[in-house]
Protein backbone atom coordinates (compact mmCIF):
# COMPACT_ATOMS: atom_id res chain seq x y z
CA UNK A 1 0.00 0.00 0.00
CA UNK A 2 1.59 3.39 -1.03
CA UNK A 3 1.67 5.74 1.63
CA UNK A 4 0.19 9.08 1.14
CA UNK A 5 1.62 12.25 0.92
CA UNK A 6 1.80 14.23 4.42
CA UNK A 7 -1.00 16.25 5.53
CA UNK A 8 -2.26 17.97 9.08
CA UNK A 9 -5.22 15.28 8.41
CA UNK A 10 -3.09 12.57 8.54
CA UNK A 11 -0.68 13.63 10.78
CA UNK A 12 -3.62 13.87 13.73
CA UNK A 13 -4.17 10.30 12.32
CA UNK A 14 -1.02 9.05 13.22
CA UNK A 15 -0.90 11.35 16.20
CA UNK A 16 -3.97 9.68 17.26
CA UNK A 17 -2.27 6.25 16.65
CA UNK A 18 0.57 6.96 19.11
CA UNK A 19 -1.88 7.22 21.61
CA UNK A 20 -1.60 11.44 22.20
CA UNK A 21 -5.39 12.37 21.06
CA UNK A 22 -8.55 10.27 21.28
CA UNK A 23 -9.96 9.09 17.58
CA UNK A 24 -12.98 11.05 16.78
CA UNK A 25 -14.53 11.43 19.45
CA UNK A 26 -15.13 13.67 22.72
CA UNK A 27 -12.14 13.10 25.48
CA UNK A 28 -13.31 10.40 27.45
CA UNK A 29 -14.06 10.35 31.03
CA UNK A 30 -11.71 7.51 32.39
CA UNK A 31 -12.52 5.65 36.16
CA UNK A 32 -10.79 3.86 38.55
CA UNK A 33 -9.65 0.04 37.20
CA UNK A 34 -11.61 -2.99 38.53
CA UNK A 35 -10.01 -4.06 41.32
CA UNK A 36 -7.34 -7.65 40.79
CA UNK A 37 -5.15 -8.63 38.17
CA UNK A 38 -7.91 -8.91 34.49
CA UNK A 39 -8.52 -12.33 33.35
CA UNK A 40 -7.57 -12.88 29.97
CA UNK A 41 -11.16 -13.52 27.98
CA UNK A 42 -12.60 -16.67 27.36
CA UNK A 43 -14.78 -18.42 25.42
CA UNK A 44 -17.32 -21.22 25.23
CA UNK A 45 -19.75 -22.95 23.62
CA UNK A 46 -23.48 -21.52 24.63
CA UNK A 47 -22.38 -17.95 25.37
CA UNK A 48 -24.50 -15.72 23.73
CA UNK A 49 -24.96 -11.58 23.35
CA UNK A 50 -27.30 -9.74 21.44
CA UNK A 51 -27.01 -5.89 20.66
CA UNK A 52 -28.66 -3.18 18.70
CA UNK A 53 -27.52 -1.62 16.00
CA UNK A 54 -27.49 1.98 15.77
CA UNK A 55 -27.44 4.35 12.74
CA UNK A 56 -25.14 6.95 14.37
CA UNK A 57 -25.66 9.80 11.37
CA UNK A 58 -29.83 9.56 12.03
CA UNK A 59 -29.74 8.48 15.22
CA UNK A 60 -32.24 5.54 14.84
CA UNK A 61 -31.97 1.85 15.94
CA UNK A 62 -31.66 -0.03 12.45
CA UNK A 63 -32.08 -3.70 14.17
CA UNK A 64 -30.37 -6.17 16.11
CA UNK A 65 -27.67 -8.69 15.91
CA UNK A 66 -27.24 -11.59 18.05
CA UNK A 67 -23.87 -13.54 18.30
CA UNK A 68 -24.35 -17.31 19.92
CA UNK A 69 -20.87 -19.03 20.45
CA UNK A 70 -20.79 -22.30 18.13
CA UNK A 71 -17.41 -23.96 18.18
CA UNK A 72 -15.02 -22.82 21.23
CA UNK A 73 -11.65 -24.94 21.43
CA UNK A 74 -9.04 -26.37 19.00
CA UNK A 75 -8.96 -26.01 15.18
CA UNK A 76 -11.24 -27.47 13.07
CA UNK A 77 -8.61 -28.99 10.90
CA UNK A 78 -5.80 -31.57 12.74
CA UNK A 79 -2.42 -29.73 13.05
CA UNK A 80 -4.41 -26.28 11.58
CA UNK A 81 -2.51 -23.12 13.46
CA UNK A 82 -5.71 -21.41 13.77
CA UNK A 83 -4.98 -19.02 10.94
CA UNK A 84 -7.38 -19.53 8.29
CA UNK A 85 -10.93 -20.07 8.06
CA UNK A 86 -11.19 -23.36 8.27
CA UNK A 87 -8.98 -23.51 11.31
CA UNK A 88 -10.30 -21.02 13.43
CA UNK A 89 -10.66 -22.21 17.16
CA UNK A 90 -14.01 -20.09 17.95
CA UNK A 91 -16.62 -19.81 15.88
CA UNK A 92 -19.86 -17.50 16.72
CA UNK A 93 -22.82 -17.11 14.18
CA UNK A 94 -24.69 -14.14 13.39
CA UNK A 95 -28.27 -13.78 13.15
CA UNK A 96 -30.77 -10.77 12.85
CA UNK A 97 -34.16 -10.26 14.86
CA UNK A 98 -35.71 -12.66 13.08
CA UNK A 99 -33.25 -15.43 13.24
CA UNK A 100 -32.16 -15.59 10.19
CA UNK A 101 -28.36 -15.99 9.36
CA UNK A 102 -26.20 -12.88 9.07
CA UNK A 103 -22.70 -14.17 8.72
CA UNK A 104 -19.92 -16.01 11.39
CA UNK A 105 -17.57 -14.54 13.17
CA UNK A 106 -14.15 -16.82 12.96
CA UNK A 107 -11.40 -15.76 15.55
CA UNK A 108 -8.19 -17.81 16.42
CA UNK A 109 -8.31 -16.56 19.68
CA UNK A 110 -10.41 -14.19 22.12
CA UNK A 111 -10.36 -11.61 20.50
CA UNK A 112 -7.69 -12.15 17.07
CA UNK A 113 -10.43 -12.01 14.29
CA UNK A 114 -9.29 -14.24 11.23
CA UNK A 115 -12.97 -13.78 9.24
CA UNK A 116 -15.04 -10.08 10.06
CA UNK A 117 -18.29 -9.52 8.82
CA UNK A 118 -18.89 -6.17 10.67
CA UNK A 119 -17.86 -3.75 8.20
CA UNK A 120 -19.18 -3.51 4.63
CA UNK A 121 -18.25 -6.65 3.25
CA UNK A 122 -16.93 -9.98 5.05
CA UNK A 123 -13.21 -9.82 5.58
CA UNK A 124 -10.61 -12.77 5.72
CA UNK A 125 -7.28 -12.43 6.82
CA UNK A 126 -4.37 -14.00 6.46
CA UNK A 127 -2.97 -13.39 9.75
CA UNK A 128 -5.45 -13.05 12.66
CA UNK A 129 -5.72 -9.48 13.35
CA UNK A 130 -6.45 -8.45 17.49
CA UNK A 131 -8.99 -6.04 18.82
CA UNK A 132 -7.82 -6.03 21.95
CA UNK A 133 -4.23 -5.62 23.28
CA UNK A 134 -2.10 -8.72 24.99
CA UNK A 135 -2.68 -6.76 28.27
CA UNK A 136 -5.85 -5.61 29.05
CA UNK A 137 -4.71 -2.09 31.27
CA UNK A 138 -4.59 1.17 30.22
CA UNK A 139 -1.45 2.45 27.87
CA UNK A 140 -1.12 -1.21 26.44
CA UNK A 141 -0.87 -1.15 22.19
CA UNK A 142 0.38 -2.66 19.55
CA UNK A 143 0.20 -2.71 15.82
CA UNK A 144 -0.30 -5.22 13.15
CA UNK A 145 0.24 -5.34 9.42
CA UNK A 146 -0.96 -8.07 6.84
CA UNK A 147 -3.44 -8.74 4.21
CA UNK A 148 -6.94 -9.65 3.88
CA UNK A 149 -9.78 -10.52 1.09
CA UNK A 150 -12.97 -11.04 0.24
CA UNK A 151 -15.13 -14.27 -0.21
CA UNK A 152 -14.63 -15.45 -4.27
CA UNK A 153 -12.15 -13.12 -4.99
CA UNK A 154 -8.29 -13.68 -5.27
CA UNK A 155 -6.99 -10.42 -4.89
CA UNK A 156 -4.66 -9.67 -2.11
CA UNK A 157 -5.49 -6.38 -0.20
CA UNK A 158 -2.73 -4.82 2.69
CA UNK A 159 -4.48 -4.14 6.12
CA UNK A 160 -2.06 -2.45 8.98
CA UNK A 161 -3.95 -1.46 12.26
CA UNK A 162 -2.58 0.63 15.26
CA UNK A 163 -4.48 -0.62 18.57
CA UNK A 164 -4.27 1.14 22.35
CA UNK A 165 -6.09 0.63 24.64
CA UNK A 166 -7.10 4.77 25.92
CA UNK A 167 -8.46 3.71 29.61
CA UNK A 168 -11.53 2.26 31.58
CA UNK A 169 -14.87 3.85 31.01
CA UNK A 170 -18.32 3.81 32.92
CA UNK A 171 -20.69 2.59 30.23
CA UNK A 172 -24.02 2.19 30.48
CA UNK A 173 -25.99 0.07 27.81
CA UNK A 174 -29.66 -1.35 27.85
CA UNK A 175 -27.89 -4.81 29.60
CA UNK A 176 -26.74 -2.31 32.44
CA UNK A 177 -23.55 -0.40 33.23
CA UNK A 178 -20.45 -1.79 33.19
CA UNK A 179 -16.46 -0.49 33.81
CA UNK A 180 -14.91 -1.29 30.21
CA UNK A 181 -11.89 -1.41 28.61
CA UNK A 182 -11.82 1.69 25.84
CA UNK A 183 -9.85 0.00 22.92
CA UNK A 184 -9.40 2.23 19.79
CA UNK A 185 -7.99 0.94 16.59
CA UNK A 186 -6.99 3.25 13.21
CA UNK A 187 -7.27 1.25 10.22
CA UNK A 188 -5.32 1.75 6.92
CA UNK A 189 -5.91 -0.54 4.29
CA UNK A 190 -6.68 -1.04 0.44
CA UNK A 191 -10.44 -1.32 -0.19
CA UNK A 192 -11.74 -4.00 -3.22
CA UNK A 193 -13.19 -0.58 -5.00
CA UNK A 194 -10.29 0.85 -6.33
CA UNK A 195 -11.84 4.17 -6.66
CA UNK A 196 -11.09 4.17 -3.06
CA UNK A 197 -8.12 6.69 -2.41
CA UNK A 198 -6.68 6.08 0.95
CA UNK A 199 -9.24 4.37 2.83
CA UNK A 200 -9.45 3.99 6.54
CA UNK A 201 -11.23 2.99 9.58
CA UNK A 202 -11.64 4.03 13.18
CA UNK A 203 -12.79 1.41 15.50
CA UNK A 204 -13.95 1.75 19.35
CA UNK A 205 -14.56 -1.22 21.42
CA UNK A 206 -15.89 -1.07 25.24
CA UNK A 207 -14.33 -4.42 26.59
CA UNK A 208 -16.03 -5.62 30.02
CA UNK A 209 -14.11 -8.56 31.38
CA UNK A 210 -17.53 -9.91 33.20
CA UNK A 211 -19.25 -10.29 29.83
CA UNK A 212 -16.19 -11.44 27.77
CA UNK A 213 -16.41 -9.11 25.08
CA UNK A 214 -17.76 -5.68 24.13
CA UNK A 215 -20.51 -4.30 25.62
CA UNK A 216 -20.02 -1.72 23.20
CA UNK A 217 -18.46 -1.01 19.65
CA UNK A 218 -18.54 1.98 17.14
CA UNK A 219 -17.01 2.49 13.97
CA UNK A 220 -17.10 4.62 10.81
CA UNK A 221 -14.40 5.36 8.13
CA UNK A 222 -13.73 7.60 5.36
CA UNK A 223 -11.75 7.72 1.87
CA UNK A 224 -10.61 9.95 -0.92
CA UNK A 225 -13.34 9.90 -3.98
CA UNK A 226 -11.01 11.01 -7.03
CA UNK A 227 -13.44 14.22 -9.18
CA UNK A 228 -12.67 17.97 -9.77
CA UNK A 229 -9.73 19.59 -8.84
CA UNK A 230 -9.48 18.37 -5.61
CA UNK A 231 -10.72 15.24 -4.07
CA UNK A 232 -13.80 14.46 -2.35
CA UNK A 233 -13.67 12.96 1.19
CA UNK A 234 -16.63 10.34 1.62
CA UNK A 235 -17.78 8.63 4.15
CA UNK A 236 -18.34 5.10 5.47
CA UNK A 237 -21.51 4.50 7.39
CA UNK A 238 -21.33 5.16 11.25
CA UNK A 239 -22.65 2.22 13.58
CA UNK A 240 -22.85 1.73 17.25
CA UNK A 241 -23.68 -2.18 18.41
CA UNK A 242 -25.10 -1.77 22.55
CA UNK A 243 -25.29 -4.81 24.22
CA UNK A 244 -29.15 -5.46 25.26
CA UNK A 245 -28.35 -9.13 26.86
CA UNK A 246 -25.67 -12.13 27.23
CA UNK A 247 -25.48 -15.57 28.29
CA UNK A 248 -22.83 -16.51 30.12
CA UNK A 249 -23.38 -20.38 28.61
Amino acid sequence: MSTPPASPHRRRLLIAAAGLLPIGCATPQFVTPPPGPIPAPTVRVGQRWRYETIDLYRGTKTGELVADVLRAGSPAQSGSSGDTPEGASIVVALTDASGAAAGEERWARPWDVIVEPAYDAVQIFEQPMPLLPERLEAGAGRSDAGWYRLPQVSDRLPWRQWLRAAGWERVAVPAGEFVALRVERLIHFRHLDTWREWPQRFDTIWYAPEVNRWVQREWTGEYRWPGGRRPVIAYEDRVRWRLLEWRAG
